[in-house]
Parts: structure tokens; sequence; C-alpha cells
């Protein structure tokens, strides 16, 4: 599964803008002109073997904030009810390195 995940408190503070962000990632992506940044990003969901880790959405889809994306690989006995729901998963960030990365939290955790 792919994430997308960010430490900008923005988001926290306007949640209708990070659950509408998913939506205008994938419009971006069907929309010409496409940048070179636009090329990749659409590579990466359109691959549903490949791994990425810690890729920054384009700042043009963000209004500058700082947003990344990253491929997860579940263990549908740690999801709660074994299954995704509500599209918003509570992650761990690893904020040292180049790009900070994720890992979701078991349910036992939530």
């Amino acid at each position: 599964m792919k994430v997308i995940y960010t430490q900008d408190v923005f988001y926290y503070d306007n949640l209708e803008k990070w659950v509408s962000l998913p939506y205008e990632i994938y419009e971006r992506t069907q929309k010409e002109p496409v940048t070179e940044e636009i090329t990749k990003l659409t590579a990466i969901l359109d691959d549903e073997l490949g791994r990425e880790f810690a890729f920054p959405i384009p700042k043009s889809i963000t209004g500058g904030r700082q947003v990344f994306l990253s491929t997860l690989v579940a263990i549908r006995e740690h999801l709660p009810k074994k299954r995704l729901q509500d599209g918003i998963l509570p992650l761990l960030v690893y904020r040292e390195g180049k790009h900070p990365d994720a890992l979701y939290l078991p349910k036992w955790y939530h």
C-alpha cells in the first residue's frame, strides 16, 4: 500500500485539506502538462509491486508544504478489523536522514 504523510502542522489544523490531498494528487497525475516530478509520481502510483520510501510529493500539489509518499507492507492481523478503514492510519515517522520515513502502528497501539 502507498501512504502519504507529513509533519506540517498546517494539516493538523486543516484536516479537510489533508483528506482531499490524495484526490488532488490523483487529478494532477492525470492532467497535462506533465512535469518530470509528476511523471515520476505517476510511475510510482501505477507500479503496484514497486517500493518507494519518503518520496517528496511535488510542492506544486501541496501548496509548498512538505508531504511524503512511502510504500508500506501491512499485515492484515495488525490492522483494525483486519483491513484499512477511514482512510487515516496512525504512523510513526523516522525523522533522521535526508527524508523522514514511516511505518504504521499495529492495532494494539491505537
